[in-house]
């Protein structure tokens, strides 16, 4: 069942996600010194969540690592506050019990927007027009008659790395049909030139696309979206998976041979 828990999974800890007040008066030993964040404090914010950049604890205040975090990450009965430093850096992470109050609302939350996306499915595609890292223009408009192939990153989301050779692979395979493959990042022009140095992403990235992802409604990263030769969106998913490429291959398939 995708919920809470599996969306933080998905998403590998970039995430901005509610944060409750902690209702003990007294800062647990372990967060000395740091501050309980708000939502408006994580606002901005792109959340690594590797169990890596700062330490993650449990409910007991141990810090967590490797299956121990990812097993704290899967549990429906636990979600994380986050601490700040007196800079408003992220700093700490702290498992609490989920109250059940509160786990309601957060699946109304994702049934919400898991069914705003489904909606989605066979709607024409928001409009874009929009210029590339290399100054290449592209436009919903001028793109009809291809099948286009979206998807939504930013530098510090894990799992986004993760799946771009496979990604890559995909725009070897149909660099003489016509598909164009586009990736929005959220992340600014500075910070891409500074990772396409170290890893290779093969798509028509598009910097500071935070607004266009909202015009898709993406709520989690990576992202990946198929639009077909009139403008409609047919394939829409979210998150880590080890069938994205797959099922973007036999969508691209269909619609080559319809």
């Amino acid at each position: 069942m995708k919920n809470f828990r599996l969306i933080i999974i998905t998403l590998f800890g970039v995430l901005m996600l509610n944060s409750c007040a902690n209702t003990k008066d007294e800062t647990p030993e372990h967060l000395k010194g740091l501050t309980l964040a708000t939502d408006a404090d994580l606002a901005d914010k792109r959340i690594k969540l590797d169990g890596e950049s700062f330490p993650i604890y449990n409910v007991d205040g141990k810090v967590l690592k490797g299956k121990d975090f990812e097993d704290a990450m899967m549990s429906e009965d636990l979600t994380m506050d986050f601490y700040l430093d007196k800079n408003g850096e992220v700093k700490a992470g702290n498992f609490r019990v989920l109250p059940q109050e509160e786990k309601q609302k957060i699946d109304k939350e994702i049934a919400e927007k898991a069914n705003k996306k489904k909606n989605m499915i066979g709607s024409i595609a928001p409009t874009f027009n929009v210029t590339d890292i290399n100054g290449n223009k592209f436009s919903l408009t001028d793109l009809k008659g291809k099948i286009i192939v979206l998807n939504f990153w930013f530098v510090e989301c894990v799992p986004c790395i993760k799946e771009m050779p496979e990604l890559n692979q995909l725009v070897s395979e149909y660099k003489n049909k016509d598909v164009v493959f586009i990736g929005f990042s959220t992340s600014d022009e500075t910070k891409i030139d500074k990772f396409l140095q170290q890893k290779e992403f093969d798509y028509n990235i598009i910097p500071n696309s935070k607004d266009i992802a909202k015009d898709y409604l993406v709520s989690a990263y990576p992202a990946n979206l198929v639009i077909d030769k009139n403008s409609n969106i047919v394939h829409y998913t979210n998150g880590l998976n080890s069938n994205t490429k797959t099922d973007i291959e036999n969508v691209i398939e269909k619609l080559i041979s319809e």
